[in-house]
């Protein structure tokens, strides 16, 4: 399917967290087929992996990487993890819990968020961490031209969550000013315009291929430049309506 796509003029190629259930960095046929598709066509791809300490094997993330001119450029450690599926917090008191997803171990959290510089410079968010606006807001305000997201949701199955999270991603989009491309395991897989519309997508449970046309980014919205205070002010604002509202009723 990368081929296909780079024999129809692909310069960069998405692939979705957990698409082969390999170590990128430590499985060597892997790696190499990646590297030299990336010099071969010069493209970049981004691809979800565990990645593992090599000095440590209990040490361990799960990352995205981005490949291109023939070398391993630069990596994305996920920052915001998910509880009782990548790891168990305040493991010292829960000693007792176990986490949801057994076959993976426990993961460390990222502490970098610098965009990932390629052709373009991509904002990373692996899986659920589209959720959070202070993440891609802070990947924008450090120069990200263009936001990516890996994901699987295939243990949401049918249901409703697929397309919640998908509603997630097109809001990060329109709070930044920036594209969006989003590869999910089992969909749904889309590619969403600055303004929030899906201008290409491969629904759940089916393969294929979404060859779109994006554009580098550098606008700074309001969002990005001033973040949830315009939220919270409102909030601020209507508590205390209600309360001088409800003083009023009261003496009446």
């Amino acid at each position: 399917m990368t081929e296909q796509a780079l024999d129809d003029g692909a310069a960069v190629v998405i692939w979705p967290e957990s698409t082969v259930p390999l170590a990128f960095d430590s499985t060597p046929f892997y790696r190499d087929w990646v590297v030299a598709a990336s010099a071969s066509r010069g493209v970049d791809v981004i691809l979800g992996s565990v990645a593992v300490d090599e000095t440590d094997q209990t040490k361990a993330w799960n990352s995205a990487y981005l490949v291109g001119g023939g070398e391993v450029r630069a990596r994305y450690d996920k920052i915001k993890l998910v509880p009782f599926g990548e790891y168990v917090p305040m493991r010292g008191l829960l000693f007792f819990a176990e986490k949801l997803v057994k076959e993976v171990g426990e993961f460390r959290a990222g502490e970098n968020d610098e965009p990932l510089v390629g052709r373009f410079r991509y904002g990373i968010a692996v899986c659920y961490e589209i959720v959070f606006p202070h993440v891609v807001r802070s990947e924008v305000q450090k120069g990200a031209e263009i936001l990516v997201t890996v994901t699987n949701d295939a243990w949401f199955g049918r249901s409703a969550a697929p397309r919640q999270h998908l509603q997630s991603a097109r809001l990060r989009a329109i709070e930044t000013d920036r594209f969006l491309l989003r590869a999910a395991t089992t969909g749904i897989s889309a590619v969403v315009d600055p303004n929030g519309r899906i201008v290409g997508s491969i629904p759940l449970e089916e393969t294929g291929i979404i060859l779109a046309t994006v554009s580098a980014r550098q606008t700074i919205t309001p969002y990005v430049r001033f973040g949830d205070w315009f939220a919270i002010i409102s909030i601020v604002a209507t508590a205390v309506a209600l309360f001088f509202q409800e003083r009023g009723g009261g003496q009446a």
